[in-house]
């Protein structure tokens, strides 16, 4: 008679069901920007109705999207300033030198 393995009630992670897994960073991050594959996104919220530290999660990272995006969009905004006014700059001058 063949011998079966002995379980002791651990699943390997790879064989959870989709509902009960965790987010990850890289997941959180894609839902929250909208860039979830469909089927990833059934899952995901079925498992943050159940899982408050997944819900605390996804909040942080919408937290530190959030502010990124901020960010960036003030970036783009005072680089396009400098921009108007290196452009600007370069028309006076070649103006100048053409006189």
């Amino acid at each position: 008679m063949e011998e079966q393995p002995i379980s002791h009630g651990i699943i390997a992670l790879d064989e959870l069901p989709e509902i009960h897994r965790h987010l990850d960073a890289e997941q959180a991050e894609r839902y929250l920007m909208g860039n979830s594959p469909a089927g990833e996104v059934a899952n995901l919220e079925e498992h943050l109705l159940i899982c408050a530290d997944c819900r605390v999660e996804l909040s942080n990272a919408d937290i530190y999207v959030s502010s990124m995006s901020e960010v960036a969009a003030r970036f783009r905004k005072r680089t396009a300033r400098l921009m108007a006014a290196v452009a600007a700059g370069l028309l006076v001058a070649g103006i100048l030198a053409l006189r």
